[in-house]
C-alpha cells in the first residue's frame, strides 16, 4: 500500500473494504481494482467513501472518489487528504 499511510491506517482501510465488500483480506492488495477485482458497484464505492470519511474524519471530494480505481488509489487519496488536513497518519 502507500508508504505515506501508516500501517494502522492501511489496516483500517483494508478492514473497511473487507467488511463492505465481503472479500478476503488477501484480496485487498494495492493493485486490486475496487470494482473489477473486489466486486464493488457504484453504491459500494459511495459506502466505502463514507466509511473512510467517518473512520478518518475527512471529506473525500466526489471527483477524487470518481478517480479512485484501485485500493492503492484509495490509500493515496486518503494519505493526501490527511496530509492536507494536518492529521497524523
Amino acid at each position: 500500500m502507500n508508504t505515506m499511510l501508516s500501517e494502522a491506517a492501511t489496516a483500517k482501510v483494508q478492514n473497511i473494504l473487507v467488511e463492505q465488500l465481503g472479500v478476503e483480506r488477501h484480496q485487498v492488495t494495492p493493485e486490486a481494482a475496487i470494482e473489477a477485482d473486489l466486486g464493488a458497484d457504484s453504491l459500494d464505492k459511495v459506502e466505502i467513501g463514507m466509511s473512510v470519511e467517518e473512520a478518518f474524519n475527512v471529506t473525500i471530494p466526489d471527483e477524487a472518489m470518481d478517480g479512485i480505481q484501485t485500493v492503492g488509489d484509495l490509500c493515496d487519496a486518503l494519505a493526501e487528504l490527511l496530509e492536507r488536513s494536518g492529521q497524523a497518519h
